[in-house]
Formats: C-alpha cells, sequence, structure tokens
C-alpha cells in the first residue's frame, strides 16, 4: 500500500513501484482475520510470511493445512485472502497508509475487520 510522506518506515517495492508498506494477513477460510503483520515494501514477500507465521502460529496449534499467495509459491485458495484485502480496501482509511507505526498500521487494519463483523452481525437481526 502507498504510504504518506509522513509515514514511519517505508522501503521502495521494486516490483509494483511503490514507496510503502506491505501487509501480510492470515485468515481462515471465510476469509476473517488471523493474524497480520505490517513491514517496509523494500521487505520480501517471503521474510514477511515467515515473520508473520512466527508470531501467529502459537496460538493456532491446531492448524495442519497453510494456504499462500502465489508470492509464497502456493496458489490454491488464493481468493480467500484476496476477498480479505477487498475488504479492507472499502475502508478509505485504508486506502493508503497514514500512520507513522507499523503497530499503529496492524491496529487499524484490526479495527476495520471488528466493524465488518459488527456490521455483518446487524445485518442478521
Amino acid at each position: 500500500m502507498k504510504s504518506d510522506p509522513q509515514g514511519g518506515a517505508v522501503g521502495y517495492d521494486a516490483a509494483k513501484q511503490i514507496k510503502g508498506r506491505k501487509r501480510h494477513l492470515r485468515v481462515d477460510t471465510p476469509g476473517l482475520l488471523l493474524g497480520i503483520h505490517v513491514t517496509p515494501a523494500s521487505t520480501p514477500a517471503r521474510t514477511g510470511a515467515q515473520e508473520l507465521l512466527a508470531r501467529v502460529l502459537p496460538w493456532f496449534t491446531w492448524l495442519r493445512i497453510l494456504w499462500a499467495d502465489g508470492v509464497y509459491t502456493l496458489l490454491a485458495c488464493r481468493w480467500v485472502v484476496e476477498r480479505t484485502f477487498d475488504w479492507l480496501m472499502r475502508r478509505r482509511r485504508l486506502v493508503r497508509d497514514h500512520e507513522t507505526t507499523e503497530a499503529s498500521a496492524e491496529d487499524f487494519v484490526l479495527l476495520a475487520m471488528i466493524f465488518r463483523g459488527a456490521s455483518k452481525a446487524n445485518s442478521y437481526q
């Protein structure tokens, strides 16, 4: 995602030609967020994924199968995480990164997923 000039640690992703940050997500089958890790865009995708898994897997010891994006060399069920990214991009605050720290960028993604759950719950009542 692109970052504003006042943003904190950012990097340059040569493949996408964007200065900003990368969001690495771990989602379950319905697309609900299980973990997030925000890194500078210059961080290789595999490194970011390894850091995310190191943070998240101790919480989910029962996991047996993981699907990953094509950058991580597996393509099965990629649409699940892409759908989650689409949900996040519907929040105007998350289209461009305005945060000064990676932790606050992660927190706003968590808030967006909480609001998504709340809006879905209200639609069933």
